[in-house]
């Protein structure tokens, strides 16, 4: 008896022993488990870690910043795709600044012929033939203003002097630049709104849209200012692009009067302030809304 209680104890102690060991196996074979685990995350982290720099960089890019990184080093995807990120936009800020260059150059060369043009003009005796240099010499000085506005709000070294002002104020800024009376069309003010913005370049803006409606349109002008928006309304024609990137889009402006250079410097002056230019058309009135994104 004696011997097989102890037979029968041992084999419980080996058994127990057995249990715990296969324990101890399992702990230890879980605990690998968590760490390969763990490890396999901080490898996966590491290398998903220069997308983050790589999405804020793809944003301020479409907000028109054209900035260079340093080269990301590595032969994985993701250094492949920063760097040739970084290589297009090196190659467009080359092509801004050769366009920005190209425009500034030929707006120096043409400005002393406009001038010298105007002044001859000014001496001629022929009325008829005065009248038409005239307004040929000015259509050129509107063309020149315009193109330098293009220069303006196109390039990122222009900064914005932002400062709280009341709509209404720009307003009348926009009115004296057409020299034109705020009777001339019909203001609908429905409370005192506020824009941070910078003044004269908001005022280019308004400008641009109320003179298109004033010229393209078949009826009076309306402007309506509420609190978060402006909308400018005039009957007329649908246009048929309402997409406002494309400089020289005669489907905006008449080319006898313009080349559709008004509704494009609107559009960046709008989209650099951080607002958004809308269009609508709606039983036969355009109406063009300038509102925060």
């Amino acid at each position: 008896m004696y011997i097989k209680t102890r037979h029968g104890d041992d084999g419980r102690i080996l058994q127990y022993q057995e249990q715990k060991q296969e324990g101890i196996n399992t702990l230890l074979f879980a605990l690998l488990i968590n760490a390969f685990i763990f490890l396999f995350y901080l490898y996966v982290m590491r290398k998903l870690k220069p997308l983050e720099p790589l999405k804020a960089k793809i944003v301020r890019f479409s907000e028109g910043e054209l900035e260079v990184s340093e080269p990301q080093i590595g032969r994985d995807e993701i250094a492949e795709v920063s760097n040739e990120f970084n290589n297009a936009i090196s190659k467009i800020k080359n092509l801004q600044d050769s366009r920005n260059l190209f425009l500034r150059n030929i707006m120096h060369e043409l400005k002393t012929p406009i001038a010298k043009g105007k002044l001859i003009t000014d001496l001629m005796d022929d009325t008829k033939n005065q009248e038409r240099l005239q307004r040929i010499f000015s259509r050129f000085e509107y063309l020149l203003g315009e193109f330098t506005k293009i220069e303006q709000v196109t390039s990122n070294a222009m900064i914005l002097d932002k400062r709280k002002f009341r709509v209404v104020d720009i307003l009348d800024n926009a009115f004296d630049i057409l020299l034109i009376e705020s009777t001339a069309v019909d203001l609908e003010i429905k409370n005192n709104a506020e824009m941070e913005v910078d003044y004269e370049l908001m005022s280019i803006a308004f400008k641009n849209l109320i003179d298109n409606a004033l010229k393209y349109g078949t009826q009076r002008t309306k402007v309506i200012v509420k609190m978060k928006s402006i909308t400018i309304e005039s009957y007329g024609e649908k246009l048929e692009n309402s997409s406002f990137e494309t400089a020289f889009n005669r489907a905006f402006e008449d080319s006898s009067k313009g080349l559709g250079l008004g509704l494009y410097i609107t559009h960046h002056i709008v989209k650099k302030h951080g607002f958004e230019l809308e269009y609508e058309y709606m039983k036969g009135v355009n109406k063009f809304t300038i509102k925060p994104h």
